[in-house]
């Protein structure tokens, strides 16, 4: 995650607890799915950082440490260069980092209690304790949530917690207000040629700020003055994967391309007579369900890849 600066030339370290008006602590799960870590204020984290440059200091990494009633993690001043601590408060007016160790983490730079606490039910040491699934027994992603990031098997920890963020908040997502849902225009895109940017810029909002319209969701995670940004190399990086990468979209259906013997000096034996009688290869039609759907399984880890890439 990003210290990003307010409206001055001041980065508040207390952004660790949220940025962009968002409150990372207070992010929880479904009532249907109570699974969000607890709030520990006595918990102490350190971010890790590896984009500090020899001879400047820069934003310090997010942090989080209890609170003693009088000192205050303070600001970031980027003409001095220097830390000043008082009580200098993030958009929502927090001035210490107590409890504060939910920032950004994983490929989709994934935040809050609530994914932290389903990927320790799911897969971490709650799951080998209560559940009897053994993937990562040794890993307690509520008691240390930067595990993601410095752990020995780190990488494949980022991509999880973004898969678990993509797949239980992305592809279900159905907006409550329009009756937007990301499965169905997911189809329409296919449908439709694949043509347009509403679509992935509707997806760009969605992970952003959990919210597909800016402009008609009845909540959203705040503003993002990089969005257009964002969004513009989400867009060019979509299209050059979809087209050049995967040909997409299919304009016929897939074949299976015949096997080819490679050339030998030794005598080949003769083969048994073929018992079943080869059947035609029938062309089918541009809207055919077949054609859709390989397109559909070929573009929705796309979708998710191109989401991801400008994070990494």
């Amino acid at each position: 995650d990003y210290i990003f600066q307010d409206n001055t030339e001041k980065f508040p370290i207390s952004n660790a607890c949220g940025q962009y008006k968002r409150a990372y602590d207070l992010e929880i799960c479904k009532s249907t799915e109570p699974f969000e870590c607890p709030i520990n204020r006595n918990m102490e984290v350190t971010a890790v950082d590896k984009n500090q440059k020899p001879g400047k200091t820069g934003p310090p990494a997010f942090s989080c440490k209890p609170y003693d009633g009088s000192s205050f993690p303070g600001f970031y001043d980027l003409f001095e260069d220097t830390i000043v601590e008082s009580a200098y408060s993030n958009s929502l007016g927090r001035t210490d980092v107590a409890g504060c160790c939910w920032w950004k983490r994983g490929a989709l730079m994934t935040a809050g209690r609530c994914a932290f606490g389903k990927l320790n039910k799911y897969v971490g040491k709650e799951a080998a304790d209560n559940r009897g699934i053994y993937l990562y027994p040794d890993i307690d992603f509520c008691s240390n949530p930067e595990v993601i990031c410095d752990h020995i098997r780190t990488h494949e920890l980022r991509w999880l917690i973004g898969f678990l963020d993509w797949s239980d908040r992305v592809e279900t997502y159905v907006d409550s207000n329009t009756g937007w849902s990301y499965m169905d225009e997911l189809k329409k895109f296919v449908d439709n040629g694949m043509v347009g940017d509403a679509f992935i810029n509707a997806v760009t909002n969605i992970v952003t700020k959990n919210c597909h319209n800016l402009d008609l969701c009845a909540e959203t995670w705040g503003e993002d003055p990089d969005k257009d940004y964002f969004q513009l190399n989400r867009r060019t990086d979509f299209r050059n994967i979809m087209t050049n990468v995967f040909n997409l979209p299919l304009t016929a259906s897939p074949t299976v391309t015949p096997t080819r013997l490679l050339p030998t000096f030794a005598p080949i034996p003769p083969r048994p007579s073929p018992t079943r009688i080869p059947k035609p290869v029938v062309a089918l039609s541009p809207n055919s369900t077949s054609k859709r759907e390989c397109n559909m399984i070929v573009l929705a880890p796309i979708v998710a890849l191109v989401t991801w890439c400008v994070w990494l």
